[in-house]
């Protein structure tokens, strides 16, 4: 019979250990210790006979709880559950000016930002494949069937209807498609809309639309005429009360705008991540709950079988891993309650970890690493404050603090 024979998936548990007696019987399943394995037991054995009984009993704990932490703790199971990236889960503006993205939308966006901000490409093709321009014509002509006078915004002088009335984009276009923040926040179209809205729009002379063209409206008044001499302001009497409030308000248009996309953009995505985290953190909680007490289970069993080393037969062995992993089934089912509290507290510190990382890549770009560090600290931070604040019961200050410092 080979080991592979062994269901150990069956529910019969006496026929389980029937199977094993007669493996044993048989000598057909030997243990093997090697040279060096049987070297570290017998170190471990000449170290318990110098230590005290307590002493050594204190050190077989401590290592236990350092194998148990290191299993499910922060840097161990919590990895499996929660992924970590550059920058955090949420791209911010100082990341994006980086190239420092969280997700493959946003990557295209900095490709396109970074495409059509290329000194080597032709402005107008840019301008063109945008539609910075495609809805003037149409609206052009609405307004020259609507409207008796059209008046210069920047001069307060009527226009005639033909082609020397034009429509200004009072906040230039270019400077809109060259902001990174415009490109992180708003989609080409939404660019063109915006940049195109009626309060960025002004009704001007063609020959004013064409000397500002692209430039900001404060450069381009104080800008001197190489023919005249003149200002721009002065060349065109342009009265600059009116162009400047016309530019303060588009500009305050824009800003709202941009505004509202950033918080339903961040607000949107850190609700959707923090969510994820939340929910893989409590299935971490709750899994890390259960590995913990399975894995304390095993190693007092692993302790007893060492102790018992010749003594016992397979089916012995067995039958102890056994009651013993029932026993923690049992205590499970009555603390469940307990554990799903736990979980959800999990979760919550985890949504609030994503949004700890968030603040901090608004001004600074936090490595992957980094980013698990500052995760699994504020994990801590959390543990060590509720223990601090509300101890366990039959736990002293003295105690509380102590082991709030050890997690810290």
């Amino acid at each position: 019979m080979e080991m592979a024979d062994i269901n150990y998936l069956n529910d019969n548990f006496d026929s389980d250990v029937e199977e094993l007696d007669r493996i044993s019987e048989k000598d057909l399943i030997k243990i093997e210790v090697n040279q060096r394995l049987e070297e570290a037991l017998s170190e471990m054995e000449s170290l318990r006979n110098l230590l005290s009984a307590d002493e050594s009993a204190t050190l077989l704990n401590l290592c236990k709880n350092t194998v148990i932490d290191t299993i499910t703790g922060q840097f161990g199971l919590a990895s499996m559950f929660i992924e970590c990236k550059n920058g955090g889960n949420v791209t911010t503006m100082h990341n994006f000016e980086k190239g420092v993205t969280s997700t493959y939308g946003d990557k295209k966006k900095y490709d396109n930002f970074v495409k059509n901000n290329d000194k080597n490409r032709d402005w107008q093709d840019i301008r063109k494949s945008v539609g910075y321009d495609e809805p003037l014509p149409a609206k052009r002509k609405e307004a020259f069937k609507s409207q008796e006078n059209i008046i210069d915004a920047y001069t307060g002088k009527p226009l005639e209807k033909n082609g020397r009335a034009h429509l200004d984009h009072i906040v230039p276009a270019s400077e809109i498609e060259k902001n990174a923040k415009n490109h992180l926040f708003k989609t080409p179209e939404e660019r063109a809309k915006m940049a195109t809205n009626d309060k960025n729009l002004a009704w001007t002379d063609g020959s004013i639309n064409q000397s500002k063209n692209d430039m900001d409206m404060k450069k381009w008044l104080k800008k001197n005429d190489k023919k005249t001499g003149k200002t721009k302001a002065e060349k065109f009497e342009i009265k600059e009360e009116l162009a400047l409030e016309a530019d303060r308000k588009a500009r305050k248009y824009i800003q709202k705008e941009i505004a509202v996309a950033t918080v339903k953009k961040y607000s949107g995505e850190l609700l959707v991540t923090g969510g994820k985290d939340a929910a893989k953190m409590a299935a971490y909680s709750a899994i890390g709950v259960i590995l913990r007490d399975f894995t304390q289970g095993l190693f007092i069993e692993i302790h007893a079988t060492f102790k018992e080393r010749g003594n016992e037969s397979l089916s012995d062995i067995f039958k102890r891993f056994k009651e013993r992993m029932s026993e923690i089934i049992e205590e499970l089912k009555l603390k469940w309650g307990d554990i799903l509290k736990n979980s959800f507290e999990g979760g919550l510190t985890a949504f609030l970890s994503n949004l700890l990382v968030f603040v901090i890549n608004l001004f600074a770009t936090t490595l992957k690493k980094l980013v698990t560090m500052i995760r699994a600290g504020f994990v801590s931070l959390v543990q060590a404050i509720k223990i601090m604040a509300n101890p366990p019961v039959g736990m002293d200050r003295e105690e509380a603090n102590y082991q709030a410092l050890k997690i810290l």
